[in-house]
């Protein structure tokens, strides 16, 4: 079928993105990002707990959460395994249900797009999570009517995609980094003769190092360029929005200096109004890169 097609989608801890691969009629894979965003294809892993209990996740969720942040949930994935669940405006909801609801939604998104739904899902995950957790998704994936979704690790998913545009020979090994939103994977791989991707020895992981730390650095860095502090701002709902605000304009300059050189921070902050220059150099030197 011309329109068939296979979904993966990642939920991390910070972001939620996907892609779509199609086999051509010369057997060759064709891989393309969705456009999940508003600005771009990557949508906030956040989600929203409206008082019936529907949950919305993405742009969607985020909008919502500045009128009514008590009902956000942020980085939702290091609580699945917690025997305690969230606790969200009065009502109680797992961390695993907040993740397959995501994954639902991008399924459903993706699908009124295409016309049709996707023949496969393949859901990523990170390398150090065990049964345990991996047990809890796949029933909450199957509470949501994705129980046939294939669970790949998140290092295995970028070694395949790699391997697909620059294959390796048999024996060649791999090393693969995964920076997440709060935490870092890495791992080495082996391409056995069948062709097949081994991950050899352990991964390793460090839970409490993420792109949110580097957030984190990038905005105490603007504050106290900006003459202020976190501590000093005032605890009200305007003071705290524009602080929210403040935070996204800092992820959009890191992000941007991927590419550009320097990048313009405007803080607009109650009795405050400045603009701050981060440069590439400056953001290196503050993450210790």
């Amino acid at each position: 079928m011309p329109g068939l097609y296979h979904l993966s989608v990642d939920v991390g801890a910070s972001r939620i993105s996907a892609a779509t691969a199609r086999l051509a009629r010369d057997g060759a894979v064709s891989a393309d990002a969705v456009p999940l965003g508003r600005r771009n294809d990557q949508v906030p892993a956040v989600a929203f707990v409206e008082s019936d209990g529907n949950v919305l996740v993405g742009d969607e969720a985020q909008l919502l959460g500045h009128s009514a942040p008590e009902r956000l949930i942020r980085e939702f994935t290091r609580s699945i395994g917690d025997d305690v669940p969230l606790s969200v405006g009065g009502l109680t909801i797992t961390a695993q249900h907040v993740f397959a609801t995501s994954v639902a939604a991008v399924v459903d998104a993706v699908s009124e797009r295409e016309g049709e739904p996707p023949a496969a899902v393949v859901v990523t995950y990170p390398s150090n999570w065990g049964p345990h957790r991996l047990g809890l998704i796949r029933s909450a994936l199957a509470a949501v009517g994705l129980g046939e979704a294939a669970l790949v690790p998140g290092v295995i998913a970028a070694a395949l995609d790699h391997d697909a545009v620059h294959p390796l020979e048999p024996g060649q090994t791999m090393a693969v980094h995964d920076m997440g939103g709060t935490s870092y994977h890495a791992a080495v791989l082996r391409k056995d003769e069948d062709g097949s991707l081994q991950v050899l020895g352990q991964p390793r992981d460090i839970d409490d190092l993420g792109g949110l730390d580097f957030d984190d650095a990038v905005l105490r860095h603007v504050l106290k360029a900006a003459g202020l502090s976190a501590g000093a701002v005032d605890d009200g709902p305007e003071a705290q929005a524009a602080l929210r605000q403040l935070r996204g304009e800092c992820v959009d300059a890191k992000e941007s200096l991927s590419f550009d050189a320097q990048a313009t921070i405007p803080v607009l902050l109650p009795g405050h109004s400045t603009a701050v220059r981060l440069t590439r150099s400056e953001f290196e030197s503050m993450t210790g890169n």
